[in-house]
């Protein structure tokens, strides 16, 4: 079966304390309540050059330092750098949501493949973080035989 071409995808991964937050920024960005810079847009009509989402990712960074908010969090932390909010994504999807994204999804949303997400994303895993997330799949994993035993033998 031959596989349409390959479209990159936006979706929202919320955080724990702003439940539904992605989806209400997406739905006001498609509705045109909230719009990107013309900068950033020229960059998206042209991201299937060679160069990708790249180019995107370029002028967001030169777009977001010129907003007052991320020169004061700049401020406060130096080290913070667009880019950054990449690493955050990866992070808040393999290591903070439960059941965790796969990796090769994650891969395939970001735009790189298996091999790449995990030399740079890869390395986030420790014995404690294992012990913890095979723990947690084992409750779920009682927790759901509990209820098809319940619903089977009802």
């Amino acid at each position: 079966m031959l596989e349409e071409p390959h479209t990159r995808i936006v979706e929202p991964l919320n955080l724990p304390n702003l439940p539904l937050e992605g989806e209400k920024i997406i739905a006001d960005l498609e509705s045109k309540k909230i719009k990107f810079p013309d900068v950033i847009n020229r960059a998206i009509a042209k991201s299937d050059d060679e160069k990708g989402y790249k180019l995107i990712g370029e002028f967001f960074g030169k777009t977001l330092n010129i907003f007052w908010f991320w020169k004061e969090l700049k401020t406060k932390n130096p080290a913070y750098v667009p880019y950054g909010f990449r690493h955050s994504f990866a992070w808040r999807a393999s290591m903070e949501t439960i059941p965790a994204i796969p990796y090769r999804v994650l891969a395939d949303l970001m735009g790189h493949d298996l091999q790449t997400h995990l030399q740079y994303y890869g390395a986030w895993s420790n014995n404690i973080e294992n012990k913890k997330r095979i723990q947690l799949a084992n409750k779920n994993n009682a927790e759901k035989y509990a209820l098809a035993h319940a619903e089977i033998c009802g």
